[in-house]
């Protein structure tokens, strides 16, 4: 009996190695498209999961094949997930048909269907879900007018407004009706709009959306409108009477939107900055530049460095710059003027960004910013990183490294190869190593 235990024991051991050493015969691409096709469910959502975190939409092909095949309802709902996520039609024509005929499928894959047509602006898919809307089927209410609102046009916005004064729905169904109606920018339902958003016998958020329904027309006639909605005393509808002001910047509207930025309420505040975030005038500059650096609220100051960012004057040059370089500034702050910094381009605070970077890698103290920093630089492609990504690289610290191989699968610089190449062939780099062999398959370079 001990025999046979010993035995076992050496025959697992050997198993084992085999598989191992088997499965470290394919490359880490190679084991993903393994995964996917013989992976329990669990693994396969989990990989699916991973590719959309790392925004990886190479594997397309292989998924549309696994949908096709697959009667795994969580994989199929995963696999719609990740074509949605990639903004790819493949799937558009397997769920047009599905939505002609929808009851054979389970409700999960068709509300899965519902978010990827409305995601992807699928417009033929407008009577097929006003079909499933007009039934007497409750599941799928909520979801199909979602998308009805997404992808709807005239005919579907009037259906909607009808069945709003027609039939009786409930304040929830109301509510779906009405932000659906938010999307769908249709003129036609001009004076429905007016109508409900005032009356004061209507459900708050009903009104709240009426209010965002009739900024988007775009119809200069909102403005006076809106504007005498922003005078109620309820936050909510004045912070909706500001999201469909948003739309406007003729000078009383945008006298309106720089008072809000005054109110001593914070919503009102962050939906005025958010205004001047769409419609991008720079007669804010100074009131955005005094709510960055004086509001009592984080998010508010946070919302402020998105929105002059995107406006980028001088003055918001010079902010950014002192911000940047300021050990004392707040460092959350710091960060987020790196962050817009990064996403808007603005070249003439990357010396400071750069110098920073350089300060944090010094220095373990300041981890937090190093790895903020480097997350930040991986969502770009910009030659003018290459430093900054060798010196993460170099660094001896496995996070700080793994940023760096992040920076490197974003940008390929052919200079830091060979120094990505030493990591992917280290056995002492632990995860850091299969991260490297990654990278490289993924920018197309060799192993040596």
């Amino acid at each position: 009996m001990k025999k046979c235990h010993g035995f076992c024991i050496v025959f697992f051991i050997l198993f084992s190695v085999f598989l191992f050493s088997a499965d470290a015969d394919f490359s880490e691409i190679e084991k993903r498209e393994r995964t996917l096709v013989y992976g329990l469910e669990s693994d396969v959502t989990s990989l699916i999961d991973t590719l959309i975190k790392e925004k990886d939409f190479t594997y397309t092909n292989q998924l549309f094949d696994i949908y096709v095949q697959s009667q795994n309802i969580v994989v199929r709902e995963k696999i719609i997930l990740y074509f949605m996520n990639a903004e790819d039609y493949a799937l558009k024509e397997l769920v047009l048909e599905t939505l002609e005929d929808p009851w054979d499928e389970k409700k999960q894959v068709v509300k899965a269907m519902l978010q990827y047509v409305g995601k992807l602006k699928i417009t033929e898919a407008g009577p097929l879900i006003l079909d499933l809307v007009k039934t007497d089927d409750e599941a799928y209410f909520e979801n199909a007018v979602i998308a009805l609102g997404l992808v709807g046009g005239e005919e579907e916005a009037l259906y909607l407004a009808e069945y709003f004064q027609n039939e009786a729905p409930s304040v929830i169904k109301k509510q779906a009706l009405m932000k659906a109606l938010v999307n769908m920018n249709e003129e036609a339902i001009w004076d429905f709009l007016v109508e409900t958003m005032q009356n004061e016998d209507e459900n708050t958020y009903v009104r709240m959306y009426a209010s965002e329904a009739l900024g988007n027309t775009k119809k200069p006639e909102a403005v006076d409108l809106l504007i005498d909605m922003f005078s109620n005393s309820d936050i909510n509808i004045r912070v909706y009477a500001i999201k469909g002001l948003a739309h406007f910047n003729d000078e009383k509207t945008i006298q309106v939107l720089i008072e809000a930025l005054k109110d001593n309420n914070y919503r009102v505040r962050l939906e005025a900055i958010e205004a001047f975030k769409k419609n991008k005038d720079e007669r804010a500059v100074n009131s955005l530049l005094y709510r960055a650096e004086h509001d009592p609220e984080m998010s508010v100051k946070q919302k402020a460095y998105e929105t002059l960012a995107i406006l980028n004057t001088e003055a918001v040059r010079r902010f950014f710059k002192k911000a940047i370089e300021n050990s004392k500034h707040n460092t959350d702050l710091r960060i987020k003027a790196v962050a817009v910094s990064l996403e808007q381009e603005i070249e003439a605070v990357y010396q400071s960004i750069f110098d920073l970077a350089k300060e944090s890698l010094k220095d373990d103290k300041l981890k937090n910013i190093r790895y903020a920093l480097g997350k930040e630089f991986a969502k770009y492609k910009n030659k003018a990183f290459e430093e900054v990504c060798e010196l993460y690289l170099s660094h001896t610290d496995v996070s700080t490294k793994g940023t760096g191989l992040d920076i490197f699968i974003t940008n390929a610089y052919v200079s830091l190869v060979p120094k990505v190449q030493a990591i992917a062939n280290n056995d002492k780099e632990g995860a850091n190593q299969k991260k490297a062999r990654l990278a490289l398959e993924k920018t197309g370079f060799d192993l040596k």
